[in-house]
């Protein structure tokens, strides 16, 4: 069925603010589906009592959207992105998914997020600056708002194949229309977001994998200022999917009866287990980017106009008095509910409290770590200091990290305060999601929130036996193998994980023994990889990400450091993300470029993650399972050059703490990872020099063992710092500092470091000249001011 809207002006008829004409849809492959092109024709065939509903919720939006952009122009929105316009795309993108179904909205799309089932004061926390979100994702089954573009598409593909590998692994669980098997994800995306490399990947991924999954580009001509034109030359947006083996929809997205008519069909086309859809809604920003904007800049006023008498609200209307749909008493009646909604939100906005200063430190890892519990104490006495100052009682003790659970005292009904009717499904007036745990996230292994109290996996009986050396390859091994046998929610993914075992065999035989879905080879592509594994994380998998080599990572770095660090943050402790991304990092091995890097620095300057890096046979075991068993995601660096080191296992220390390997009284070498023998066979060679070296390995660079740092330093009162990376703002440099804060009055000499050169990692025949030596770390012992 094809049905074109005849009323839109040929110019404006796809996006705006093009140089040229927009070039008509061109042939598809043959194997793709059709693009269907949808307008207002559509509307003849549509339920009046749903187009009536459709209308009502599209004017409570226009009303909250106007009501936002007063509150920014009043200060008490930092910023507001208004979706002033595309109401008709947001409002049935909410009206058409099923109470577990999962959203995924962009940072324009917080009327989506409202329309289904959020308070708007929760929903507009981030734009208040309050908080980074203000509502709880598993009680709504909404991500949070991803200010970073298409980022969140990927995390969609994650999710929704989770839930249906839930289902899978558990056919019981796949009965009934509220199972975890017929969870659809829809992913919202705008324009300008479909230039980006990460929605690129989700719709590979998405397609790849078969995931339920609705990718919504809101089409909307600008991205801020460029428009369309400069992002794509394709004939449509929708056009892309053929590319990646999915079928397009173009429709007019300012049509909210097609739009409804069109997302119900890629809903019902995703559920039914038929793959992923892509929908090009073809739409207008009515009013600017932000309040910071000035879209007078970049499109002219007779454009707004043209796009004005397009608006959805007067299309809609005018269908609905044209068949006999609505009258003035009816159109009356939804205005007044609307200015109820806006009053609320006033009325929410006077009474909501400030945000608590003291919560800074809440909710970063799923336990606090000694560095912010300094933090928080010294935060809590200026507190106290300056509420003496303002005549005020304040609590003399420090915060705590916080761990709330699902149905605490934030828990409240998620209508409070609003027009009943203005949330989540069509025909019902209320949102259907209204616990915080649903049936499905129920039990130990139930695909839920990780509570932060959660207890963690350790050895049993299914620990692979090992009392003979073996290497630090088959220890890794071993503690993947050992921690599939003991939770079912361990996935493995990464390039080349399957058949091949991992280029360095780390993974060798997992695939045979627990299938591909639970080993699972990937696209070529590590921020889809790791994006994949956040949403499989959301969905209360355990994730275990391999990045090929040290520098194959850093396409994933935005995922990281945006999202894997910060979900349980961003959220209030609400949604953690279990995962752990192993990376293989370090020289000694003969590389060539791209194969040495060590970027241990980028990840522990990063908060919410937790940085660990074994140096023994034992640690690759014990620290890799106290990583993947953590609830909070850990970046473990498996050192390359100590892959076929041969040892026999051994009782291992907890994570997040340090390990003296030498005692010693001269002095003492801080080291980890690969330079941990370098620095053992130095303090060998010292003693024919007189000097007693102690040797200690920090193991975890996050958190930092200061207790066990400190009192090694105090005890020999000198300390060189070593390790592989450049050292001009290299992590000894933080090593140096909390050395020198915390035992100047032990220190009978300078703290010096030995690293690697600050130059990119050299060409292999010239590592040797790059990397810390005995000799240069005897150096530095014999520079440490020994005459007094």
């Amino acid at each position: 069925m094809t049905i074109v809207d005849d009323s839109m002006p040929p110019d404006l008829a796809g996006p705006v603010g093009h140089p040229g004409p927009r070039p008509q849809p061109g042939p598809l492959l043959p194997e793709a589906e059709p693009l269907r092109v949808l307008g207002t024709g559509a509307a003849a065939a549509f339920d009046p009592v749903l187009a009536r509903e459709l209308h009502r919720r599209l004017v409570l939006g226009r009303r909250f959207n106007r009501q936002a952009t007063t509150l920014t122009r009043q200060g008490r929105l930092a910023v507001y992105p208004a979706s002033t316009g595309q109401e008709a795309c947001q409002v049935t993108a909410a009206m058409v998914l099923r109470a577990q179904d999962w959203l995924f909205p962009s940072y324009r799309d917080t009327l989506a997020v409202v329309a289904r089932g959020v308070r708007p004061i929760d929903a507009l926390t981030l734009m208040r600056g309050h908080a980074h979100c203000g509502y709880d994702p598993y009680e709504h089954r909404i991500a949070p708002l991803a200010t970073p573009l298409a980022t969140q598409a990927v995390h969609a593909v994650g999710l929704a194949h989770a839930a249906r590998l839930r289902a899978t692994s558990d056919p019981a669980s796949a009965a009934g229309p509220a199972s975890p098997g017929n969870v659809v994800a829809l992913a919202l995306v705008g324009d300008g977001g479909t230039s980006e490399g990460d929605f690129h990947e989700a719709l590979n991924f998405a397609a790849v994998l078969g995931a339920p999954v609705v990718f919504l580009v809101q089409n909307n001509g600008y991205a801020i200022s460029v428009p369309l034109a400069r992002q794509s030359v394709a004939p449509t947006l929708a056009h892309k999917a053929v590319g990646y083996g999915m079928p397009g929809r173009l429709v007019d997205g300012n049509d909210a009866l097609a739009m409804h008519q069109v997302l119900t069909e890629a809903v019902a086309h995703a559920r039914a287990g038929r793959g992923p859809v892509l929908v090009e809604a073809v739409t207008y920003r009515l009013e600017a980017h932000t309040n910071a904007d000035d879209a007078t800049r970049y499109r002219s006023a007779a454009e707004v106009q043209a796009w004005q008498a397009r608006d959805p609200l007067t299309l809609l209307e005018r269908h609905l008095r044209a068949t006999g749909g609505l009258d003035d008493a009816g159109a009356e009646a939804v205005a007044r509910e609307a200015e109820q909604l806006a009053a609320e939100i006033r009325a929410q906005f006077d009474t909501a409290p400030g945000p608590d200063p003291a919560t800074l430190f809440s909710h970063v890892y799923a336990a606090p770590t000694s560095q912010l519990r300094e933090q928080a104490t010294d935060l809590a006495g200026r507190l106290a200091l300056a509420a003496e100052d303002d005549g005020m009682a304040w609590d003399d003790d420090p915060p705590e990290a916080v761990n709330p659970t699902h149905g605490g005292p934030d828990s409240g009904d998620p209508d409070s305060g609003d027009p009943d009717e203005f949330h989540g499904q069509p025909g019902t007036g209320r949102c259907a999601v209204t616990s915080r745990a649903a049936p499905e996230m129920a039990g130990p292994a139930g695909p839920g929130p990780m509570s932060e109290s959660a207890p963690s996996v350790t050895a049993t009986s299914t620990t692979t036996p090992i009392t003979q050396p073996t290497t630090m390859v088959k220890a890794l091994n071993a503690a993947l193998r050992d921690s599939m046998r003991a939770d079912p929610t361990v996935h493995v993914l990464g390039e080349d994980v399957g058949a091949l075992g991992g280029v360095f065999r780390v993974t060798d035989g997992l695939s045979a023994e627990f299938g591909s879905a639970r080993c699972l080879d990937t696209p070529l592509a590590e921020a889809g990889i790791l994006g994949t594994a956040i949403g499989m994380a959301m969905y209360g998998l355990r994730p275990v990400v391999e990045m090929q080599f040290d520098a194959f990572a850093y396409p994933a770095f935005e995922q990281l450091v945006s999202h894997v660090a910060k979900m349980r943050n961003r959220t209030g402790g609400r949604m953690g993300l279990p995962l752990t991304i192993r990376v293989p990092y370090g020289g000694g091995v003969g590389g060539v470029e791209h194969h040495s890097d060590s970027s241990e620095a980028y990840y522990a300057h990063t908060p919410g993650l937790h940085v660990v890096t074994p140096a023994t046979v034992a640690d690759g075991y014990g620290l890799l399972r106290a990583a993947i068993a953590s609830d909070d995601p850990v970046v473990f660096l498996e050192p390359k050059r100590l892959y076929w080191t041969s040892e026999p296992l051994a009782e291992v220390a907890p994570l997040g703490q340090a390990m003296v390997r030498r005692s010693g009284a001269s002095a003492t070498l801080l080291t980890y990872g690969p330079s941990l023998p370098i620095c053992l066979n130095a303090a060998k060679e010292a003693e024919a020099e007189g000097f007693d070296l102690a040797v200690v390995d920090l193991r975890s660079l996050v958190p930092f063992d200061d207790e066990t740092v400190c009192a090694a330093v105090r005890a020999t009162g000198r300390a060189v710092v070593v390790h592989e990376a450049s050292g001009f703002g290299g992590f000894g440099a933080e090593v140096v500092a909390r050395v020198t804060e915390r035992c100047f009055h032990h220190l009978a000499a300078p703290v010096l470091r030995v690293t690697g050169y600050d130059i990119p990692y050299p060409p292999p025949m010239l590592e040797e000249h790059h990397l810390p030596s005995v000799d240069r770390i005897l150096d530095a012992v014999a520079r440490l001011q020994w005459e007094q």
